[in-house]
């Protein structure tokens, strides 16, 4: 059932204990039409609450998630207002996510070589930065690094790195046209309130044949349509679910030229992976007991995960 939303009369909302919700149109056609694919499974009462919108958050719990019926875009519906988000990262913290430090450098280290296959010096912006892993993996004698991102703690540890860190959104940082040669986004484009707005604003900051660097979950893999809803990437914090094509469509039409797709190699602690698949219940969690993990917290796995991409795409010469 295709239902019509208008969104003309929706307004940004001020952070409350319960915060209201707004529609919005489709992020990459604009339609307000959209069909819902997922109804909401949040309890009434964990709708603000931080811990919701942890990487490390396992609970399988989200608000209603629509498909545009006209370019097959899937995304969180109503949602919070993009002031809500941003309060609410800025007040995240994750200690779960901090002691993955050494298993999230093993995963940047791969991105750093896949990078660098590209390009191999120059001024890099990670949006999105956490805890600066992935900045503190590149050769400060090649790349002048600066990281951005919301949530205040994070932003402190980094900073301590020797690292400069703007603790604000990537419009209001107000970065001067064509002043970087890379930008990278890990795990971000699925958070943010405005995907296509954060993307032109990429591509008014990169260098003509700049190139920026994405990584996020594949609705359209095997296992975001074999587990459906129960899919481990549909979280509470996640607002946007993009598949290749629908990401492709969107970077293409605001002109970047997409030249590289991958199944990003990733790391994990069994320690991690115990946590993120007790939401499966037991018959998937006796694989990852509680003591077991705590016996090897050491050892980590590594592989290509099927519901990951990632993609490098240009900002073609003028």
């Amino acid at each position: 059932q295709i239902i019509r939303k208008s969104t003309e009369e929706d307004t940004p909302v001020k952070m409350t204990q319960h915060p209201q919700k707004v529609y919005v149109p489709c992020n990459l056609c604009g339609s307000s039409d959209f069909e819902i694919l997922y109804p909401n499974s949040l309890r009434e009462g964990a709708h603000s609450h931080t811990a919701r919108f942890r990487q490390s958050d396992s609970n399988l719990l989200a608000g209603q998630i629509v498909r545009c019926p006209h370019c097959g875009l899937i995304y969180n519906n109503p949602t919070e207002s993009s002031e809500e988000l941003e309060e609410i990262y800025r007040r995240v913290e994750d200690d779960d996510y901090l002691r993955e430090w050494a298993w999230k450098r093993a995963t940047f280290r791969f991105n750093v070589t896949i990078l660098e296959s590209f390009i191999d010096r120059g001024r890099i912006l990670d949006i999105g930065c956490g805890h600066g892993f992935f900045l503190q993996e590149l050769d400060p004698s090649r790349w002048q690094r600066i990281g951005l991102d919301m949530a205040e703690a994070a932003a402190r540890e980094t900073r301590k790195t020797g690292i400069e860190v703007h603790c604000t959104n990537l419009e209001r940082a107000n970065f001067p046209e064509a002043s970087f040669d890379a930008i990278t986004a890990f795990h971000l484009l699925e958070h943010v309130f405005d995907p296509r707005g954060l993307l032109g604003e990429v591509y008014r900051i990169l260098k003509p044949g700049g190139f920026i660097y994405l990584e996020l979950p594949d609705m359209g893999s095997v296992p975001a349509r074999m587990f459906k809803r129960n899919w481990w990437y549909i979280m509470r914090f996640h607002t946007y679910y993009f598949s290749r094509r629908t990401l492709g469509e969107m970077l293409r039409s605001l002109g970047f030229k997409p030249l590289y797709w991958e199944r990003p190699r990733k790391s994990w602690s069994i320690q991690y992976l115990a946590k993120k698949s007790s939401a499966y219940g037991f018959l998937w969690s006796i694989f990852f007991l509680p003591f077991t993990a705590k016996i090897f917290s050491k050892l980590f796995l590594t592989g290509k995960p099927l519901d990951l991409m990632g993609v490098i795409a240009q900002k073609p010469y003028e």
